[in-house]
């Protein structure tokens, strides 16, 4: 049992949690039950705080006072989803483009201090957007309804292994003596480790190891990794219960990989930094992830600007409901997504069926119309030694295939791999292959399995 963290030294139970946990427990008691609502009601709700701060920024953002004249706004009206849909996008370029501009003239002081994130700048150069210490309560509280939606162990020991891509010291291991504020704040917590992806993988399996976590966080891709080197080698981490990814689209071998390594499930989740959390994993469908409405409006739009119905995929556009030191409002963050039917567990909250990556990532057909990709795993998982594939497309008809592998495949193996890849692509693509050395990730640790440049 979860028992929360006590204040008062002599009251055990029930614990008397700090102010600041207190605020935390508070908007987890809204949470429990706003999840539950009808999808009419959130939407009603979410539309009522975003009108306040649409209101705030015409008042003192200098960048929508400007858009909003230009498209017609008009501020002080009522929103509903016929006028909301005016609201001009805010493109990642914008957002580039007029950082200043964006900025609150008239910070609230009730919304505490503002602090700087950046983004990765996976393909060029970072976003910088400015929050407030208010709109942090929300990634915390997100942060422990993900543990809560899961069931975890507060008590357990959590390795969580960053994208380390500003760390001056790619080898450097921290431990902690508990999980971080989000949860340390109300719950008395295990310890943490924190280390970095750029480690070599087998450096990284001997970290986790000598902790033999409970529970392990990690992007996609380099949770394949492991759990391919971890059955390669006839290597354990017994006391595992879970692997939890974030930072990448989840790869389709992910749940089975780690399944067969170490026989645990996979709960994954969609954010972004600028934003935020954007999705959790469903606790009851794994197909399923719910938006995070409390915090972030999340739209999913055609090329026509329309919203997407299940089934269909398109643009994700983002509100972010309490920033009031820099508004991000109908963002565009370049990610396309499929938009699912409503889910069996009951909840209200809008759902993503895949988060499916930017449009990059989307290959181009001989006849110039874009698809995206499904290349199952079964393709090269038979060939030993095959740590990493990339497609890269850099001409219409053209595709080079980057591979990282203790050794190169011989003839016979690289024709079966590209005839295999070059059937699920369905287009009568070329195929050159080249052999890397370094693992084939963006400056930012993401992996990327197709790339495309034409």
């Amino acid at each position: 049992m979860n028992t929360p963290r006590s204040s008062i030294p002599d009251f055990v139970w029930p614990g008397i949690p700090s102010m600041a946990g207190c605020i935390l427990m508070g908007l987890q008691f809204q949470l429990e039950r706003s999840q539950w609502l009808s999808a009419e009601t959130i939407r009603a709700l979410q539309l009522r705080q975003i009108e306040r701060l649409v209101a705030h920024a015409y008042r003192t953002v200098p960048y929508y006072k400007e858009a909003f004249a230009a498209a017609g706004v008009v501020a002080t009206e009522s929103l509903t989803p016929d006028n909301w849909s005016q609201v001009p996008l805010l493109t990642r370029e914008s957002l580039q483009e007029h950082g200043d501009e964006l900025l609150s003239r008239s910070i609230p002081e009730e919304h505490g201090q503002t602090f700087e994130k950046k983004t990765s700048g996976s393909t060029g150069r970072q976003i910088v957007v400015t929050d407030t210490e208010g709109n942090r309560l929300f990634w915390q509280a997100n942060t422990l309804r993900d543990h809560l939606w899961h069931q975890r162990n507060f008590r357990g020991h959590l390795a969580a292994i960053r994208s380390g891509r500003s760390a001056k010291d790619p080898l450097l291991v921290k431990d902690h003596q508990s999980w971080g504020n989000s949860t340390g704040q109300i719950y008395e917590t295990g310890p943490s480790t924190v280390f970095y992806q750029r480690m070599p993988i087998w450096k990284q399996a001997e970290v986790l190891q000598a902790r033999n976590p409970e529970y392990l966080l990690a992007y996609p891709g380099n949770a394949v990794r492991l759990a391919d080197y971890f059955r390669a080698h006839a290597l354990q981490l017994p006391n595992l219960r879970e692997v939890m990814t974030y930072g990448e689209s989840i790869l389709p071998e992910t749940r089975s990989a780690c399944r067969d390594a170490w026989g645990v499930s996979v709960s994954d989740m969609y954010s972004c930094e600028e934003v935020g959390y954007i999705a959790l994993q469903c606790p009851k469908d794994d197909d399923n992830y719910h938006c995070q409405a409390e915090s972030v409006l999340v739209e999913v739009i055609d090329d026509e600007g329309r919203p997407c119905q299940a089934g269909e995929i398109g643009r994700v556009v983002l509100t972010v409901l309490h920033n009031f030191a820099m508004p991000l409002i109908r963002y565009e963050n370049q990610d396309y997504a499929e938009v699912g039917a409503p889910c069996a567990c009951g909840r209200g909250l809008p759902v993503i069926k895949r988060i499916l990556g930017r449009k990059r990532n989307m290959a181009r057909a001989v006849d110039g119309r874009r698809f995206w990709t499904d290349l199952p795993p079964e393709i090269w998982s038979n060939f030993i030694g095959l740590e990493e594939l990339q497609l890269v497309q850099d001409e219409p008809d053209h595709i080079e295939l980057r591979i990282v592998a203790e050794q190169p495949l011989n003839e016979t193996h690289e024709s079966s791999l590209t005839a295999g890849l070059g059937r699920a692509l369905g287009q009568p693509y070329r195929f050159s292959v080249r052999y890397q050395h370094e693992t084939l990730r963006l400056a930012n640790g993401k992996y990327e399995r197709f790339i495309c440049q034409v």
